[in-house]
């Protein structure tokens, strides 16, 4: 409960102040960076997660594209996935802050 109440408000303050600003960038960087960390330290959530995900799999058409989605997305391999997008210069927190124009 903690967690979220921190990670409201680090988003209420990053939304309150002006994009661009190196303190926002940060604070920008550091929630997503938390929320990858906690998330791949999770089981739970990552099995739940995991479960969402895979079902969605099923609505493509292809059956081998269906097969390699629903191993991308079991469980064990969540918490991999979690840690290589935060840290993919593509998709990433820095990627994600710049595009949100927090940084």
């Amino acid at each position: 409960m903690k967690f979220v109440a921190v990670v409201i408000f680090v988003f209420a303050f990053i939304l309150a102040t002006e994009a661009a600003d190196p303190i926002t960038c940060a604070l920008c960087k550091a929630t997503f960076n938390n929320l990858a960390s906690s998330l791949a330290k999770d089981q739970a959530t990552t099995d739940a997660l995991a479960t969402e995900l895979s079902t969605k799999c099923n609505t493509i058409a292809s059956e081998s594209a269906q097969l390699a989605c629903a191993t991308m997305f079991q469980p064990d391999n969540m918490p991999i996935l979690v840690t290589e997008f935060a840290a993919s210069p593509d998709v990433g927190t820095t990627a994600l802050c710049t595009q949100l124009e927090y940084c």
